[in-house]
């Protein structure tokens, strides 16, 4: 776990030198490949050095996104926005553990984390899409004009 730190510190830095959108592809394909690698890794010290880099970058998608998310929405749910966004990550986080020996038996424990590996890699997908770069720009100018 020690590897999460320096995995928020990074993304926190290239947030404003990438963007918030690039730096959040960045680290959820990072995740994506270190879950591949940590799936399919013996014991020892591969094993280690892929869950070090799993924690790295998974902490830092997670930093990127509690800076980014806020951003997307307007002013007047912003908070209520962002408590769900992170309510339904955390349902999630509490599920995932419970699935995995459930999926284990069927797909394997390669099969777990390839799965995982797809999952994070169509988000990155759906970021890169979908997601508006808020980078040096102002909360009124990503929030478009106010209502009437």
């Amino acid at each position: 776990t020690i590897a999460q730190i320096p995995g928020y510190f990074s993304a926190a830095w290239l947030v404003e030198r990438w963007g918030r959108k690039p730096t959040l592809v960045a680290y959820l394909l990072g995740t994506a490949a270190a879950a591949f690698l940590f799936g399919n890794a013996g014991t020892g010290t591969d094993a280690f050095v892929y869950a070090a880099l799993l924690s790295f970058f998974n902490l830092g998608a997670w930093g990127v996104l509690y800076s980014f998310s806020p951003e997307l929405y307007p002013t007047a749910i912003r908070a209520t926005g962002a408590g769900i966004a992170a309510s339904v990550g955390r349902i999630g986080g509490i599920l995932g553990p419970f699935m995995t020996p459930v999926l284990v038996p069927v797909i394997g424990q390669a099969g777990v984390f390839a799965f995982f590996m797809a999952l994070l890699a169509v988000t990155a997908l759906n970021v890169f899409v979908l997601a508006e770069e808020t980078r040096g720009r102002s909360l009124e100018d990503i929030a478009g004009p106010a209502a009437a």
